[in-house]
């Protein structure tokens, strides 16, 4: 009787294991990870398939709005953030304190992902560790979501478990568009995300709201 019990909680995980995979791997089951809302956009033409066939076409969207809001200064759907403006450093922006910060990025990048984050420099580091806490730089400039921009993906390279996705968003022009003659630009860009751990994570982004580095 013990050891039916035994097989049948071995059983039990090995099933729950594989769902959970599948999940992870699969758009049809997956969370996601921002926590915004993306429900207006039509992103219907786009599919994104991994090297095995897999459509993942709603994680490679969701880890674009989710690596363009941990970016953006002016979006605070991913971190708990304390507004309080926090001078660290003589003549720099004000910075504001990203309290779950190690939690949210280890879910949206490699520590690839990380260090590129980590090393942004907007004069001064863009991320600041101090006192155990971390921040990130507060608005500097009037904001622009590049998340909500985009408005069609495809894949540029593809291998087991990576991929290399060109992601084309609407170029913004700085101002409220009421011009009904206006015709909007549109730009390019690489971004590289893989899977480890049987999550797929941003390994490499270079956000279209920075300054070239």
């Amino acid at each position: 009787m013990k050891k039916r019990y035994q097989y049948s909680l071995l059983l039990i995980l090995t099933l729950l294991s594989c769902v959970a995979l599948a999940a992870c791997g699969n758009s049809t089951n997956y969370q996601n990870r921002y926590p915004g809302d993306k429900e207006n956009k039509d992103y219907s033409g786009i599919e994104i398939k991994d090297s095995n066939g897999n459509n993942i076409t709603n994680i490679a969207i969701d880890l674009w709005y989710c690596a363009n809001s941990v970016y953006n200064v002016d979006d605070g759907k991913m971190f708990d953030i304390d507004y309080t403006e926090t001078f660290l450093i003589e003549n720099a922006p004000g910075f504001n304190e990203l309290r779950n910060y190690d939690a949210v990025v280890n879910n949206v990048f490699t520590q690839n992902g990380i260090a590129q984050l980590e090393n942004v420099k907007l004069g001064v580091n863009f991320i600041q560790k101090q006192d155990s806490k971390v921040y990130r730089m507060g608005p500097y400039k009037t904001g622009y979501s590049y998340a909500d921009a985009l408005v069609d993906m495809k894949v540029k390279e593809v291998s087991a478990n990576k991929m290399t996705i060109m992601a084309q968003y609407e170029v913004f022009a700085g101002y409220i568009v009421v011009d009904p003659d206006y015709k909007p630009e549109y730009a390019k860009m690489d971004f590289t995300i893989v899977k480890s751990g049987g999550i797929w994570l941003v390994d490499d982004f270079v956000s279209p709201a920075l300054p070239p580095q």
